[in-house]
């Protein structure tokens, strides 16, 4: 069976350093420099127009070819690498050479030979002639063409042989004795990591060779291609096992090497180092006790005002979510792998939800039939987005969802419940004061219609606006100015509008103020003063009409509002949500208006851990464990957590532990698991005891009767 192997798959315990040979016979390699033959615009010179050929002519079989690449704009050098066992074409920039894998010296004198009938003058050689060259050193020579490097490197490679070349750019070279590491691969198999971009075969076993690196080193990169870090494949070489122990030698003892001494790699090496995805957030056992309770207190809050609960699949078909233009960058693509291969389904194409009001669309649209309206649903669902990770923004977390839907139409009462909703969902978790700004788009939009703006422009206009808490009065100024070209009245008109913040209804009569008209305008100041009425028990500061809020431009077409916690600004907006015309209009012609609001449990609840707000809970659910002395007393001690278990009690039995002294072991790790109680069946067949971990106490009970 052939294998794959990559650098990851090495097992850096079985690397050993190597030196090669400087035997002249086994390791020299011969050089010949290749001009440039491009001009200074990229194009092949005019004199080698005939010399051109197609790379696929070039490559079509392991002959040597030479060929212009149009594509990289550069020539190209095609040949079979005997060594590795694969064909290979290079770049030729007048900056390197062709080297002939371990000549003889014969052979070296046949090589010149022939260079010298070719191609006299090296320094206009051309394509044709280079052809010949290499052509005749396999066939009449009998020497292999190895590899194309740049003479630099080939320098610092390589030393000079006291009787080499005539000249810098031709002659033997030896390489120089430069410690390697190196593994040995057994079976067959293929390794991906090396200078060919096609994996590499051996059929008979293989050397793996960090050219230059000690085994410190090696260890080094296959630690970082292990996680995932290695940015650039080092200069890694397959070699076969032959070619190695030709040109090989202890690094030690100078000796040719004995394979019997090679401790071989016959498997990739799998392990992986654990390491998180960066946007993904995982938690301690408690702290994810504590945002499971978090997560129960929503659910009782929105429960509590006749919210259903549901759960849609976390995947939808990608032309689903596709709906809204605003995410199309965020969506994580779903793709099935099929023997360790992946395959694209051309049916369809799924993905992973970036929210949980899509495919709550998707949800009513598909059983409008069967549900009852106003229908008012309530989800807990992670959901996924496919953006850069930072502080307070993640690619995975948790969506806190409500939402109430019409059929046809939905009254305005709906929209004043979710602010409430809200605050009563933060007061119930005790995790400070919030204040949540309410304003309806019908304002804003009626506003600028009332001054004339034109339809194109409002949308730019508002959301300017809602940028003032973050760029101030002039910022927006100068954008309403400069780029949307509006005169000074109406900027003045509009810094006023978006000024008015008002705790009851009064704002009202500081929008009428302004002495702009509109009948949607009109129709939006009464929405919104329903709701501000509606909500005036709540206490002072809780839920204030803010007129420069917007939200969702696209999306939302009345009421919106959103939360921050007061004790802490620096948390972005922690609640939000608004009123939509018509939710399953991509699924159906029947209008839907409904309202919706939205928790960030994520964002809100590491927030707060980041900043030592939340206190830990307990790392498990035991309640009690029961414990005992002796052996025989096992089964008494299941029958009892099986009994507590039916009454509603968390019990567990540790069945780890000296056999000696089972209760010392039992009683450790409820020490480590901070395990409230522990129940001890005493030796000889006394009546159980209770123990509080807390306090140290204990005393005989009544299983049937103790609670915790």
């Amino acid at each position: 069976m052939t294998t794959q192997w990559s650098i990851r798959d090495l097992d850096p315990k079985k690397l050993f350093e190597i030196v090669p040979s400087r035997n002249p016979e086994i390791s020299a390699r011969y050089s010949l420099p290749v001009p440039r033959w491009i001009d200074e615009t990229g194009k092949p010179l005019e004199s080698l127009q005939s010399d051109i050929i197609t790379e696929k002519e070039a490559l079509i079989s392991h002959k040597t070819g030479i060929f212009f690449s149009a594509k990289k704009k550069e020539w190209r050098f095609s040949f079979y690498n005997f060594e590795d066992a694969c064909t290979q074409a290079v770049k030729i920039d007048g900056t390197g050479a062709i080297i002939f894998t371990g000549p003889t010296p014969n052979q070296v004198k046949s090589l010149e030979a022939i260079i010298d009938e070719v191609a006299p003058d090296l320094s206009t050689i051309i394509p044709d002639q280079l052809a010949q060259i290499l052509s005749r050193a396999y066939f009449d020579a009998e020497i292999m063409d190895r590899f194309h490097e740049s003479r630099p490197v080939l320098h610092r490679k390589m030393e000079r042989l006291p009787d080499g070349g005539t000249n810098e750019d031709q002659g033997t070279f030896v390489f120089k004795p430069i410690k390697s590491a190196c593994i040995f691969l057994t079976g067959q198999g293929n390794f991906v990591d090396g200078p060919s971009e096609t994996p590499q075969i051996f059929s008979d076993g293989a050397f793996i060779e960090f050219t230059g690196k000690s085994v410190q080193e090696a260890e080094e990169l296959i630690d970082l291609a292990r996680t995932g870090k290695l940015e650039q494949i080092p200069a890694v070489k397959l070699i076969s096992k032959s070619v190695f122990f030709r040109s090989r030698r202890d690094a030690k003892t100078g000796k040719t090497l004995d394979l019997a001494d090679i401790k071989p790699q016959d498997k990739p090496k799998r392990s992986i180092k654990p390491r998180p995805i960066s946007g993904f957030p995982e938690l301690s056992p408690e702290m994810r006790a504590v945002e499971k309770r978090w997560m129960n207190t929503i659910w009782q809050v929105y429960e509590s005002y006749g919210f259903t609960p549901i759960e849609t699949p976390a995947a939808e078909d990608l032309e689903v979510l596709k709906n809204d233009d605003e995410v199309g960058g965020e969506i994580f693509l779903l793709t099935h792998f099929q023997e360790g291969q992946a395959v694209q389904k051309k049916e369809r194409q799924i993905a992973l939800h970036f929210d949980l009001t899509v495919p709550f669309a998707r949800y009513v649209a598909q059983r409008y039939s069967d549900l009852s309206f106003p229908f008012k649903r309530a989800a807990i669902q992670p959901v996924w987005r496919a953006e850069e990770a930072k502080t307070g923004r993640f690619r995975q977390f948790y969506q806190c969802d409500i939402d109430v839907v019409g059929d046809k139409s939905l009254s305005i009462e709906y929209d004043a419940e979710f602010p409430q909703i809200m605050h009563d969902l933060v007061t119930k978790l005790g995790i400070g004061d919030v204040e949540i700004a309410v304003n309806n788009r019908k304002i804003l939009q009626g506003f600028f219609e009332g001054l004339g703006i034109d339809d194109d422009k409002i949308a730019d206009v508002i959301r300017a606006l809602d940028k003032i808490k973050k760029i101030g009065q002039e910022g927006v100024e100068g954008i309403l100015s400069e780029s949307l070209d509006l005169g000074a009245d109406v900027i003045d008109r509009a810094m006023k509008l978006a000024h008015i913040r008002s705790n009851d209804s009064g704002f009202k009569d500081q929008v009428s103020a302004i002495g702009v008209k509109s009948r949607l305008l009109d129709q939006g100041l009464d929405e919104l003063a329903l709701i501000m009425d509606r909500l005036s028990h709540l206490p002072n500061g809780s839920v204030t009409a803010d007129i420069s809020l917007a939200r969702g431009l696209g999306y939302y077409t009345g009421t919106v509002f959103e939360g921050s916690l007061l004790k802490h600004p620096d948390i972005p907006t922690i609640l939000a949500g608004g009123r939509y015309d018509n939710l399953a209009e991509k699924f159906m012609d029947t209008p839907m208006p409904g309202v919706g609001g939205s928790f960030g449990l994520t964002r809100v609840f590491h927030s707060l851990v980041a900043k030592g707000e939340i206190a830990p809970g307990s790392s498990t659910p035991t309640q009690v464990l029961i414990g005992f002395y002796e052996d025989h007393r096992k089964s008494e001690a299941i029958q009892i957590a099986k009994t507590l278990r039916e009454r509603g009690i968390n019990a567990e039995i540790c069945h780890e532990g000296d056999q000696n002294n089972y209760l010392y072991g039992q009683m450790q790790y409820a020490g480590r698991k901070n395990i409230p109680y522990v129940i001890i069946l005493p030796r000889g067949g006394k009546p159980a005891l209770v123990r509080n971990m807390g306090t140290k106490k204990q005393a005989e009970v009544d299983i049937l009767s103790w609670n915790p």
